[in-house]
């Protein structure tokens, strides 16, 4: 769906803990991350955090892109 939309996006399927996972994408300089877990999917769908800040935004799997390319034209505040 990201890549469909223009928007590169790697995809960690490693067995590594989450933390190890965020901070391992925070080293190599990737400007958004998304991740679905059993609370944000309880929340009504995905956590969209920009590494170089502390919000963090649950957003609808439909609101997804419009929500991501928002962030990466410098604008925030996606909420679904």
């Amino acid at each position: 769906m990201l890549t469909n939309a223009g928007i590169p996006a790697l995809f960690d399927d490693r067995t590594e803990s989450p933390g190890v996972k965020f901070a391992d994408a925070d080293l190599i300089g990737l400007p958004l991350r998304v991740a679905a877990s059993a609370k944000s999917l309880g929340a009504g769908g995905f956590e969209v955090k920009r590494r170089l800040g502390q919000e963090k935004t649950i957003t609808t799997r439909q609101d997804l892109v419009a929500c991501l390319t928002k962030h990466l034209v410098g604008e925030s505040g996606c909420n679904s």
